[in-house]
């Protein structure tokens, strides 16, 4: 799904709705309103250029249209998100110096930046994990790789699938990393070949991030044992 431009979004009244989850996040555009498809918060400073309408909620990925975006994240420009992509909090993602495409499940943990440059198309491919505080300037990112906490691609770099960019590693401009590598440290090197259960880490973690996004989009996190009494009903 590509997204573009739109100058007013479709909100809609969910006064009769909303729960005292959805009051207690904030997410309302005016006294009285609440729209509990949008998982972002909008206040009278809020900018945007699009706001996707999530749907109903439901326990299925479908109701969201097959991608999470958490509230406060930012999405602009010329984006493609794939069949379960989760964006979560704080993160930017923008498209607008070139197409940016996530593909299914991608998982972009919060406070993340996914940029690229001119006429550089960057693809993140099937399965990845994108951690924490991580910027994605780079390509591509080959299917089921990890990019680790506050790791750093920069321009035009090309990731191979099933590698594990270490926590805090810095890949540098133009590089290209072969498929089932570990890189580590500033600039990045190549120290192995990634392991079998390391694989395993990062389709799990995938998983994982795609079972909560279903959570967050239906309302259903915090858990109750989270919750304060007055919310649970």
């Amino acid at each position: 799904m590509v997204f573009s431009v739109s100058r007013r979004p479709q909100i809609r009244n969910a006064r009769s709705h909303s729960s005292p989850w959805n009051r207690s996040v904030g997410c309302s555009i005016r006294p009285g309103t609440v729209v509990q498809w949008f998982s972002w918060v909008l206040t009278r400073h809020t900018a945007f250029d699009w706001a996707p309408e999530l749907g109903r909620r439901t326990p299925a990925m479908q109701a969201i249209q097959d991608y999470y975006v958490a509230r406060g994240a930012v999405v602009r420009g010329d984006v493609v998100l794939s069949s379960g992509a989760n964006i979560w909090f704080a993160t930017v993602v923008r498209g607008d110096l070139a197409r940016v495409t996530l593909g299914p499940r991608v998982n972009v943990q919060d406070a993340c930046v996914v940029h690229t440059d001119y006429d550089q198309p960057l693809e993140i491919e099937e399965g990845v994990v994108v951690g924490h505080a991580a910027v994605v300037h780079g390509k591509r990112v080959g299917r089921d790789s990890l990019i680790g906490i506050g790791a750093r691609l920069l321009t035009g770099c090309e990731i191979g699938e099933e590698c594990l960019i270490a926590a805090g590693a810095l890949v540098t401009e133009g590089r290209r990393i072969p498929p089932r590598s570990v890189v580590m440290g500033v600039p990045g090197k190549i120290v192995r070949e990634i392991t079998l259960e390391e694989l395993e880490r990062t389709r799990s973690i995938c998983a994982h991030y795609l079972e909560m996004a279903q959570r967050y989009a239906r309302g259903a996190y915090p858990p109750p044992w989270m919750r304060k009494p007055a919310e649970i009903t």
